[in-house]
């Protein structure tokens, strides 16, 4: 994995970042340790979060940061100096925070929790300022948003005495949060990490610890496990069966839309051929893809054929 990351330096967008996203989707790269990104706009209660998710979860198989924490033990003279860098020294810095991050949890062998900033939007200001790395894209696993009413945070914002927070409109604080989960959604669909809007209720902290367990136990190669025992017991519930149709919507068969529509268009070409498919592509709610035998040794070589 460290051969294929993007080197210090890289900008989100820039050839090598894209190049990078291509590969690891193509190929289906698996990130070894699980590392667990909390977004959400400022005031939602991500530092609140993160100590009740230590207190409660323990540190014995998760680790835990505050993004800015990092980057102030980071940076000679802490977050005073990072303040007065410009734009290009702050991204580098950003981006080994990141690394730091993901080598301490790689050699801890532990899940990491992070949270952090996605956009900075000050209400003067047309649009926001993002401020993640190509490399948070190539380290995150999962990102969470906490998805908190806007009501709840603006008045958060108003009571907090410990830090110096600018009053900033309802309508402000939707236009920021509306912008932050469309264009994570499409980063992480790009960069293949799992995304998730969380909301406050019910209790938001049960929600994540929930979750981030359940990440810790169920890698990439025991959810394909659990898909092909699905695959088999459908399979061979079917006596007669002689050709399946199988849709796939989330890329779990085809990771390249280039393979989609060729393997889509076959299908459909061979529709009229298998008229015994009907009933069961009746019965099944999914999306068409591939078609499968029912042999499940058949099943894989398709995949293999197909370049999977």
């Amino acid at each position: 994995m460290a051969d294929s990351e993007p080197p210090i330096g890289t900008m989100p967008g820039s050839s090598e970042c894209i190049h990078l996203s291509q590969k690891t989707t193509l190929l289906g790269t698996e990130k070894v340790i699980p590392i667990v990104g909390i977004y959400g706009i400022p005031g939602c209660g991500k530092t609140y979060l993160l100590n009740q998710l230590k207190q409660n979860l323990g540190e014995t198989h998760f680790a835990f940061f505050e993004g800015s924490e990092v980057i102030s033990s980071l940076v000679p003279g802490g977050l005073e100096e990072f303040r007065k860098s410009t734009e290009q020294e702050k991204m580098l810095w950003r981006q080994r925070a990141i690394s730091y991050i993901r080598k301490t949890c790689t050699t801890a062998k532990k899940l990491g929790v992070v949270t952090g900033h996605f956009m900075f939007w000050p209400e003067q200001e047309s649009a926001g300022q993002t401020v993640y790395t190509c490399q948070d894209l190539h380290v995150y696993t999962h990102i969470l948003y906490l998805n908190v009413p806007l009501e709840l945070i603006g008045q958060r914002c108003q009571d907090d005495v410990t830090r110096n927070r600018p009053y900033t409109s309802i309508d402000h604080l939707r236009k920021w949060q509306d912008a932050e989960q469309t264009q994570l959604r499409l980063l992480c669909r790009d960069h293949s990490i799992l995304f998730c809007l969380l909301s406050a209720k019910p209790t938001l902290v049960d929600k994540v610890m929930a979750f981030i367990r359940d990440f810790r136990c169920h890698s990439k190669g025991y959810n394909l496990a659990c898909a092909e025992t699905k695959l088999d017991e459908v399979i061979n519930a079917e006596k007669k069966l002689q050709t399946m149709l199988a849709f796939d919507a989330d890329k779990t068969l085809i990771s390249a839309r280039r393979y989609g529509r060729a393997v889509l268009g076959n299908c459909l070409g061979a529709w009229t051929q298998f008229r015994s498919v009907e009933k069961a592509v009746r019965r099944s709610p999914c999306l068409l893809l591939h078609i499968f035998s029912p042999s499940h040794a058949n099943v894989r070589r398709s995949r293999r054929r197909e370049g999977f």
